[in-house]
């Protein structure tokens, strides 16, 4: 994913209110697109939403 490439320069706190912030955001998407049936879309967003997740369970 995009993130890694410079995230490395971010503290641990700065790290984890980036992260916070993108899986907000992936989850509104996500809401959006399971409201508008729009399976493909839900896909790629459930996708990005685990990744996001599991890069902040490692922080």
């Amino acid at each position: 994913m995009m993130i890694k490439q410079w995230f490395h320069s971010y503290s641990k706190d700065e790290k984890s209110k980036i992260l916070k912030d993108k899986i907000l955001k992936t989850r509104i998407k996500l809401i959006q697109a399971i409201n508008n049936n729009n399976r493909e879309k839900m896909n790629e967003l459930l996708a990005i939403y685990e990744e996001l997740v599991i890069e902040f369970e490692n922080l």
